[in-house]
C-alpha cells in the first residue's frame, strides 16, 4: 500500500510537471501561429472595423484547413467568413467527392458557410484542349473564375488563399529552372488585387504541427507523390537533395526572391510609363510608337511587349524567343518586319508596332473526344468505334478520305481517355523508355498538312495523363504506340 502510495506522488510531482509543460508548449506554439496570421492579414490591408466578410478558398489539404482554423481563432465574431472549395473532378470520383465532403463537414464544425462548386467531369480536359495549355493551368483558370464570382457574390474586398513558405521556394525553384526573368523569381505575390494569402511566411512543418497539437486532420492528396507533375518533381526528387547537400539553399532562394521583387517594382513601372506614353489599345489590338519603343532598355521592351499581350487576352503562354525577335529588329532599326507565335501576330510597318491576335481559319477538323464507355464517337472528320474484345480496349476510325478505316487495340488501357488532335509541347514515349516531341514524329512521317488533325489517344484514368498512341493510320500513316503501359 505504501509503495501504491509513492507512486502517486512520484507521478504528481514528476509526470504533472512534465504534462503541463508540453499543454504550455503546445497552447503557445498555436497562438503564435494564430498570431502571425492576424498580423499578415493586417499587413496586407485587412481592417476588420471596414470588412465585414471575408473569403477563404479550401481543398481540404494541411494548408488551406490550417488557414481556415487560424481565420476562426483570430478573426472577430462580426465579422463573416465564407468558403468556398471546389471539386474539379480530375481524380477518381470517390477522391474528389470525398475531399469536398470533408470540406463541408469541417465548415458545419465550424459553423461556416460553405459554397461547393463540382466541375463537370471532363470540362477542364476539353478547356485544356481548345486553350492549348496544360491541365494544371485549365484548372487554375477555372477555379479563379469560380473564386471571383464567390467574391462578388458575397460582396468580399478579400479571398485568401493558403499558399505558403514551401509553395513560394518550389515556385521559384521551377522558374529559375524555366530561365525566367525578375517578375517571375519574384516568386508568388502576397496580394494580388482581392487575393491574400497570409501563410506565405509560414511553413509546411509548422503548419502541420499546428494541426498536429490541436488533432485537427487533413486530406491528402495522393498524386503529390507522384513525380510527372514538374512541381511534384521539384518537390519530391529535387528539393531532397539541396536540402542534403546545399545547407541554407532556402534561405538563399528567398532572399533572390525579394530582391527580384524590388528590382520588379522599379522595372515594372518604368515599363507601365512608357506602356502609357507611346501605345494606344484598341478593337483587341496594340498600336506602339516604334521610335519610342527603339529607345527603350531591352528590359523595358520586354515588359512592354507583355503588358501588349496583356492587354490582348493572349491567353496563351508566350514564349521569349517572340519577344527576343521582336527586340533584335529593334535593336537593328529594321524599318518592315512580322513575327507570329502561339496564336499572336506582331508586325512592323517602320513608324508603328501592331501586336494582335492571329486570325484563325475556322476548321472542324481539331477536336476532343472524352471517351467514358464503349459506343460510337463522331469527330472532326472521323467516326470511332469503341468496343471490348478479349477484356482489351479496341478502337476502329473511319476518316472522309480514307475510306478502309484503321484499328488498334490497347492492353491496360482503361476508361476514361480521350482521342484528339495533337497539342503544342505534346510527347509521347518511345522505345528506350525517353520522350520524342510529336510534331517531330510527324513531321518524319511527312504528314503536311494533316499533321494537325491526326488522331492521337490520351489516357484521362491515371494522374499524368499521357499519351499512348499515335494513331496515324487512320489518315493513311503508321502508328506509333506505347507497348508498356502501366
Amino acid at each position: 500500500m505504501k509503495a501504491l502510495t509513492y507512486v502517486r506522488v512520484f507521478l504528481c510531482f514528476v509526470l504533472c510537471p512534465s504534462l503541463l509543460w508540453y499543454t504550455d508548449c503546445m497552447n503557445s506554439f498555436v497562438e503564435t501561429f494564430d498570431l502571425n496570421v492576424k498580423k499578415e492579414l493586417f499587413r496586407l490591408g485587412v481592417d476588420f472595423s471596414l470588412h465585414k466578410r471575408i473569403g477563404v478558398a479550401v481543398s481540404g489539404g494541411a494548408d488551406s484547413i490550417s488557414l481556415l482554423t487560424s481565420l476562426v481563432h483570430v478573426i472577430p465574431n462580426d465579422v463573416t467568413i465564407y468558403v468556398i472549395t471546389v471539386n474539379h473532378n480530375l481524380r477518381k470520383k470517390e477522391e474528389t467527392e470525398g475531399d469536398a465532403e470533408f470540406v463541408q463537414d469541417y465548415c458545419r464544425k465550424l459553423n461556416v458557410l460553405c459554397e461547393r462548386i463540382d466541375i463537370p467531369r471532363g470540362a477542364i480536359e476539353k478547356d485544356s484542349q481548345q486553350q492549348n495549355i496544360g491541365i494544371e493551368a485549365a484548372a487554375r483558370n477555372v477555379r479563379y473564375r469560380f473564386f471571383s464570382d464567390f467574391a462578388k457574390k458575397y460582396d468580399m474586398s478579400h479571398v485568401c488563399l493558403a499558399h505558403n513558405k514551401n509553395d513560394q521556394i518550389e515556385t521559384v525553384v521551377m522558374r529559375f529552372l524555366h530561365g525566367s526573368g525578375a517578375e517571375s523569381l519574384s516568386g508568388i505575390p502576397s496580394k494580388r488585387d482581392m487575393y491574400i494569402r497570409p501563410l506565405l511566411d509560414i511553413s509546411r512543418d509548422e503548419i502541420e504541427e499546428y494541426l498536429k497539437l490541436q488533432n485537427i486532420s487533413f486530406c491528402t492528396d495522393k498524386t503529390n507523390f507522384e513525380t510527372v507533375m514538374y512541381r511534384n518533381c521539384i518537390r519530391n526528387t529535387i528539393m531532397p537533395i539541396l536540402n542534403k547537400e546545399v545547407c541554407g539553399w532556402q534561405k538563399s532562394v528567398l532572399a533572390l526572391s525579394g530582391k527580384m521583387r524590388d528590382d520588379e517594382s522599379v522595372l515594372h513601372g518604368m515599363a507601365h510609363e512608357a506602356f502609357e506614353n507611346s501605345c494606344t489599345v484598341k478593337d483587341c489590338q496594340v498600336v506602339m510608337k516604334y521610335g519610342l519603343f527603339c529607345q527603350k532598355s531591352r528590359a523595358i521592351q520586354r515588359r512592354m511587349m507583355y503588358m501588349a499581350f496583356l492587354a490582348i487576352q493572349a491567353g496563351n503562354r508566350i514564349p521569349y524567343r517572340l519577344v527576343s525577335d521582336v527586340m533584335e529588329h529593334a535593336l537593328h532599326h529594321h524599318s518592315l518586319w512580322k513575327e507570329e507565335a502561339c496564336g499572336v501576330c506582331i508586325q512592323c510597318d517602320g513608324t508603328d508596332i501592331f501586336v494582335q491576335k492571329q486570325k484563325k481559319i475556322a476548321t472542324e477538323r481539331g477536336f476532343f473526344v472524352k471517351i467514358e464507355q464503349v459506343g460510337t464517337y463522331k469527330a472532326g472528320s472521323f467516326v470511332f468505334d469503341v468496343d471490348i474484345k478479349d477484356g482489351q480496349i479496341c478502337l476502329a476510325a473511319k476518316e472522309d478520305s480514307f475510306l478502309d478505316g484503321s484499328s488498334v487495340q490497347f492492353e491496360n488501357l482503361d476508361f476514361p481517355f480521350a482521342i484528339r488532335t495533337r497539342q503544342p509541347g505534346d510527347e509521347i514515349k518511345n522505345s528506350s523508355g525517353t520522350y520524342t516531341p510529336v510534331a517531330k514524329i510527324l513531321s518524319d512521317w511527312k504528314c503536311g498538312e494533316k499533321k494537325d488533325f491526326i488522331p492521337v489517344v490520351q489516357r484521362l484514368a491515371v494522374a499524368q495523363q499521357d499519351l499512348i498512341c499515335i494513331w496515324g493510320e487512320a489518315s493513311g500513316f503508321k502508328n506509333w504506340i506505347v507497348k508498356d503501359l502501366k
